[in-house]
């Protein structure tokens, strides 16, 4: 009977950023699930093959006990609810403009 159940009843997650049972390279793959890479993105930027980049992640699933990449942000810390938006989607704002014109002229 471990620490209680994970994401149970508004405990304080530890600071973001990844656990420290992880290497270096999972690290790295975890940081890069963060940014919202694709597996051939992730592959490009470390240098190494998409299907390594597979391996990687089914190996961090194992380990961490979950099945997506979304469930693993949360398990490793990288999603602090304390950082998230109040809406949903991604926190990119327009560029000053954008939307004023209403298309290509």
């Amino acid at each position: 009977m471990g620490g209680g159940p994970p994401g149970g009843g508004g405990a304080a997650r530890p600071p973001a950023g990844p656990p420290a049972h992880l290497n270096g390279q999972e690290n790295r793959i975890v940081q890069l699930v963060a940014e919202g890479l694709t597996n051939k993105q992730m592959a490009r930027r470390l240098g190494i093959s998409p299907h390594t980049v597979n391996y990687h992640l089914k190996k961090l699933f194992q380990k961490t006990g979950v099945n997506s990449r979304i469930a693993l942000l949360r398990e490793t810390g990288w999603n602090d609810p304390s950082q998230e938006s109040p809406e949903p989607g991604p926190r990119v704002r327009p560029r000053p403009g954008a939307l004023e014109g209403g298309g290509q002229m």
